[in-house]
């Protein structure tokens, strides 16, 4: 007989967002995620460059070793960044 895990079990429940506050579009679609991701039971972390877009929200400020998962907003170099300064945290 195989262990299976619930559905709940087998996601994250704390999310980082990082983003590319440099793209005019970020801060937009970062307010989009959050209430997104909040209502699921989610924690949610926001890198400090995005400490504008905590405001008014659940959100922390700060992206720590607990994180599950970090979603990257931005384009092809701020997904780089991410990976080579997470690389070692083993955060998908």
């Amino acid at each position: 007989m195989r262990a299976t895990l619930s559905t709940a079990a087998r996601r994250g429940t704390h999310v980082g967002l990082i983003g590319n506050i440099e793209k005019e579009a970020t801060p937009s679609i970062i307010r989009e995620l959050i209430p997104l991701l909040v209502p699921h039971q989610l924690k949610v972390s926001l890198d400090e460059d995005l400490r504008a877009e905590a405001r008014g929200t659940a959100c922390t400020v700060g992206i720590t070793d607990d994180c599950d998962v970090i979603i990257a907003v931005g384009g092809d170099g701020t997904i780089l960044k991410v990976a080579g300064v997470y690389l070692d945290r083993d955060i998908p």
